[in-house]
């Protein structure tokens, strides 16, 4: 998951540096946040592996967005 995390990474940083320009001459700057889900041939249940990266998702927003996270199994 390291190497997804990394690629996630660069592409979120790549989106919080650029801009875009609209008709107005507004210029507009966005952020994004990425979930990672690992796929294991243990559960290869495709709606669960979703799940995971969208409670990542979720997680990440709720840390303060404009962050990537890989999915965490809550332990108490």
């Amino acid at each position: 998951m390291e190497q997804t995390q990394q690629i996630a990474e660069r592409l979120r940083k790549a989106i919080a540096n650029s801009h875009l320009k609209i008709d107005d001459g507004t210029t507009l700057q966005y952020t994004i946040s990425i979930g990672i889900a690992e796929f294991s041939v243990q559960n290869p249940d495709l709606n669960s592996v979703i799940k995971r990266a969208d409670e990542a998702l979720y997680q990440a927003k709720k840390n303060g967005r404009n962050q990537t996270r890989g999915f965490q199994p809550f332990k108490p």
